[in-house]
């Protein structure tokens, strides 16, 4: 199937992109036998056709995806509820769905939802649990090319993640004046908890700013690394930016000074093929709510030497060994940093997920995104009097699908506000969670568009064109 401006000729990945637009499960939970003969289940989207806003909220945002299974024809072994609803977090118009956010939250996967169901319906020992929740993990591993599944353990998100290397090895091995190398792009979750490390440890942190391309200096941050530098962190792809760091390079000169490296893969791993022993990353994290799973779960990646040294984040059932009145003896990773119930279903979800994403190729995905990465940014070039944040694609040089920018003279929230009540147009605004990059930038916030892989030109050409008439509306008053 050809579009303008981008062309790809998989009809597999065409009829997936249809079918995440239509945002209707029902084929998938129909892939389920019959919960009983007079039993059904239906999911869809509350909505209001009109505007595109949330039916329960009144206003933009997350919609609300239910699994409706009516009480009197409940089977026997379904839990006492009714409905099961989780986050689509798209806003909706007529004729089709329109998701300009995934690098938040993208649509969950049919696999999900089917997933989820099959855990409420049918029941089963908890060593059933426990298999489908390692078989999740083993997926992961798989997924990321670790060499070995106990190498991921589960968290509940990245944040987490990134704390977990804070207490379990931060605060054991980082020292006063030692110092840790970030860039001014990073996430907030990857830089405020290695400023707690600073302030309890007294070591030292510096920032790799941005060069003249308006992306972070990786020429300057390897002539920064020193032996003093125990640590780097980094993210792999910006989630304003949309620019993409070599992360095998950086890992090698940061492993030539002996300083570990810990990857901030948030942006990536649901995009593009990310192999974590190419990478030769310390630390990888990454949630599992921006590709295609529930939210509530994701994982980190550690090389097992470093894990098995490190001691456990939390203290509770499910990570001892032993358990005396006057001490504890502790499991091996990763058990040792998953104290206490886990979530299982979640994991199990995330597993699901991959499933779907690996059904579909990431090779493919990557390469369609950046087809649509060029396109989305060719196109808001356009619009009179912005700016676009970020490198400018080229051959060489591949951006990920989003862009953030700003309108002068027009506050990136009223533009996301009039998008969402006038067109149906979902985008972001605000700081992105990087005030320290926006604050490089000379801006406070800016507005972020954000593609997947079931995102078209034709979905482009529309957001464009009710851009270009929010921005008349606004000018309008000049």
């Amino acid at each position: 199937m050809t579009t303008r401006g981008g062309s790809s000729s998989d009809g597999e990945l065409q009829a997936t992109r249809a079918s995440r637009r239509d945002c209707s499960f029902k084929a998938a939970v129909g892939k389920l036998p019959p919960l009983q003969e007079d039993g059904w289940v239906d999911s869809r989207l509350h909505r209001n056709p009109q505007q595109g806003i949330d039916d329960d909220t009144g206003r933009g945002g997350p919609k609300t995806a239910t699994i409706f299974i009516p009480v009197d024809q409940k089977p026997s072994n379904l839990p006492t509820l009714s409905r099961i609803s989780f986050n689509c977090c798209s806003s909706t118009r007529i004729p089709f769905t329109w998701p300009l956010d995934p690098t938040r939250f993208p649509y969950p996967s049919p696999e999900l939802f089917v997933t989820l169901l099959q855990i409420l319906t049918r029941g089963g020992p908890s060593s059933k649990a426990t298999m489908e929740y390692e078989l999740a993990r083993k997926k992961i591993s798989e997924f990321i090319n670790a060499s070995d599944s106990r190498e991921i353990v589960f968290t509940r998100n990245a944040t987490e993640a990134i704390n977990l290397v804070v207490h379990s090895w931060g605060l054991q091995n980082i020292k006063s004046d030692d110092e840790i190398l970030l860039t001014v792009a990073e996430h907030h979750s990857a830089i405020v908890p290695w400023q707690l490390v600073a302030q309890k440890t007294g070591a030292i942190l510096k920032f790799v700013e941005l060069n003249e391309d308006g992306v972070p200096d990786v020429e300057k941050l390897k002539d920064m690394l020193s032996r003093k530098t125990k640590l780097v962190v980094v993210h792999h792809v910006s989630n304003v930016l949309g620019s993409v760091l070599p992360i095998e390079d950086i890992t090698c000169c940061a492993h030539d000074v002996g300083a570990k490296v810990l990857v901030d893969a948030c942006q990536s791993v649901p995009h593009m093929v990310v192999d974590v022993q190419n990478l030769n990353a310390d630390f990888l994290v990454a949630s599992s709510h921006k590709m295609c799973g529930p939210t509530g779960i994701g994982f980190l990646y550690g090389k097992s030497d470093l894990l098995s040294s490190m001691p456990p984040f939390l203290g509770g059932g499910e990570m001892i060994s032993d358990v005396f009145l006057d001490h504890s003896t502790y499991a091996e990773p990763p058990s040792r940093f998953e104290a206490g119930t886990p979530g299982i279903g979640e994991a199990i979800g995330l597993g699901a997920a991959i499933d779907y994403l690996s059904g579909i190729g990431m090779q493919k995905i990557h390469k369609y995104e950046i087809e649509l990465a060029k396109y989305l940014y060719d196109s808001l070039c356009t619009i009179p009097n912005i700016c676009i944040y970020g490198p400018v694609p080229s051959e060489n040089n591949h951006r990920a699908a989003l862009c953030s920018f700003n309108v002068e003279n027009i506050h990136p929230t009223d533009l996301a506000t009039l998008l969402d009540q006038e067109h149906g147009v979902a985008i972001r605004s605000g700081h992105h969670c990087a005030q320290p990059l926006h604050q490089r930038l000379g801006v406070s916030s800016s507005a972020r568009a954000s593609l997947y892989f079931y995102n078209t030109t034709e979905d482009v050409d529309d957001f464009i064109h009710a851009l270009n008439d929010t921005v008349r509306f606004f000018n309008s008053f000049k």
